[in-house]
């Protein structure tokens, strides 16, 4: 059984514990916790096993980051995650939600094609390839009309 609910400060220590999950700070989590726009939700399955971030401007939002830990990946958490954001960025008037993902990233490309994210550009050499400091991938911007 999963909970989906806000995250909040009090899940600082877990949220930062989910190393294969997402690059970010500690100073960069605590701000998007705090960003008073910002949509942060959590999976617990008991324990915290993932995550999304969504920032929101206006009429716009962009999807931040989504990470699941590896064990659970595949069970379809990530796709409740997005399931569960989209009523609240209506609720906040937001149109349109953005995204950019790795051109070499199969598995988001396919969870985003099904909710409807079209392509609408490309970052040419956005992203480090991992083991290979010389080499480079694009990553795609897509697009999710709400």
């Amino acid at each position: 059984m999963v909970n989906l609910r806000p995250l909040t400060a009090g899940d600082l220590s877990d949220l930062v514990q989910l190393k294969d999950c997402g690059d970010w700070s500690q100073a960069q989590i605590v701000r998007q916790l705090a960003h008073p726009r910002g949509i942060s939700l959590g999976v617990f399955a008991p324990k915290l096993v993932g995550f999304i971030f969504i920032s929101t401007v206006l009429d716009e939002a962009e999807l931040l980051q989504i990470g699941i830990m590896p064990e659970c990946r595949g069970a379809g958490l990530a796709g409740q995650l997005i399931t569960a954001c989209l009523p609240l960025l209506k609720g906040q008037a937001v149109e349109r939600l953005m995204l950019e993902v790795r051109e070499s990233n199969t598995a988001a490309r396919s969870l985003y094609q099904r909710f409807g994210f079209v392509e609408e550009g490309r970052r040419k050499n956005y992203y480090p390839v991992p083991n290979s400091p010389d080499e480079r991938e694009d990553a795609l911007l897509l697009s999710l009309m709400l």
